[in-house]
């Protein structure tokens, strides 16, 4: 019974040992990968497809004429900031960064050139917890887009020249937008009453006035100066309106 005891415990000890190497082996294997001239990958694409999930690709001052398809979890930043690495689509039929996976960071790029209809600088398609930051992202038929992407945070992103800066379309749930700087060109948006874009600092819309029936398609925006304004042009489908006489919807603030 003694020598089963020991036996158990050698087991245990080495199941132990495995377990801790294992999990070592994970954490150590995320790795630095560098993009530019002179660099083992020269393309932000080629870098990605040889990316393990969880590395990060760091990419060197320059110009990258390409579209980049991201299908596993990483986080993508130029070396230097937005002036100093630009991304251009090398096809306008399609998304700059193209992000079909959870837990992508992309940050600190100029993203220029998706000019085709519904192509975007940025495209989260069914992607969520994605982290995208300080980049500018400017001439794209759309700016940022979300598509049926939940639980994501934008911060400090600028979108102009843009035909539509940001859209994030019905399916797309609690993702937090803050310091997005829109720009010379209309913006799109569309979402649910209750489970739509927050704002930072906004926690419950305001009531709905007396007598006025909500169609669960709102803008909340705070912290204005004086000098800011929302420029607004809604459309919407019969089925919003089904129960309302058109000629007396208004907007209201």
């Amino acid at each position: 019974m003694k020598k089963k005891k020991v036996l158990n415990k050698i087991v245990l000890t080495a199941v132990l040992a495995v377990l801790l190497f294992t999990a070592f082996t994970a954490v150590a294997s995320a790795t630095d990968i560098y993009v530019g001239p002179g660099e083992t990958y020269t393309t932000i694409q080629a870098a990605v497809t040889a990316a393990t999930a969880g590395d990060t690709i760091i990419v060197r001052n320059g110009t990258y004429h390409e579209n980049v398809d991201v299908d596993k979890r990483l986080t993508i930043r130029s070396e230097n900031g937005s002036t100093n690495c630009i991304v251009n689509a090398s096809d306008s039929n399609n998304h700059v960064f193209d992000v079909q996976s959870d837990y992508v960071n992309i940050s600190g790029f100029t993203i220029n050139g998706a000019t085709d209809v519904t192509m975007a600088g940025i495209c989260l398609y069914n992607a969520e917890h994605c982290n995208i930051s300080d980049n500018n992202v400017t001439n794209n038929n759309h700016g940022i887009y979300l598509k049926s992407s939940s639980n994501n945070n934008l911060t400090g992103n600028n979108a102009s020249n843009n035909k539509y800066g940001f859209y994030s379309d019905e399916d797309s749930h609690n993702n937090t937008v803050e310091d997005l700087t829109i720009s010379s060109y209309p913006t799109t948006v569309s979402f649910t009453y209750d489970n739509g874009i927050k704002i930072k600092g906004v926690t419950t819309p305001e009531s709905d006035p007396a007598g006025m029936k909500n169609i669960s398609k709102y803008v909340n925006a705070t912290n204005v100066s004086v000098d800011s304004w929302l420029f607004l042009n809604v459309s919407y489908s019969d089925m919003d309106i089904s129960s309302i006489v058109e000629d007396s919807s208004v907007l209201y603030r």
